[in-house]
């Protein structure tokens, strides 16, 4: 945790995935890599934002992950049954998913 209560998991997440594929990105790097989105996010320019749901594509782009996000303005409400449909297909590939848990 920063002291600001902000957290590592996104940035762990990233870089424990970069690191099954062979990539070392540090946790520092990730954080810097991710831009201010307005979410809420812990950080500041010099140390890098905190990676969340509103951050984490461009975090990932800026890194140069191919990935994917499931788009839920795109899908009908309730969106449960796309999003598993979405996560399914994820995990039958073999790729890994980034969770975050809201409140």
């Amino acid at each position: 945790m920063w002291d600001s209560d902000g957290t590592f998991s996104g940035s762990v997440s990233i870089q424990s995935i970069g690191m099954s594929y062979g990539a070392y990105n540090s946790q520092d790097i990730i954080r810097k890599e991710t831009p201010k989105a307005g979410g809420g996010e812990h950080g500041d320019p010099g140390d890098g934002y905190e990676v969340c749901p509103y951050n984490i594509q461009t975090s990932l782009d800026n890194l140069w992950f191919n990935n994917d996000s499931f788009h839920e303005l795109d899908s009908a409400k309730p969106q449960f049954t796309a999003y598993i449909g979405w996560l399914k297909n994820q995990l039958v590939n073999g790729w890994p998913v980034v969770q975050f848990v809201l409140q």
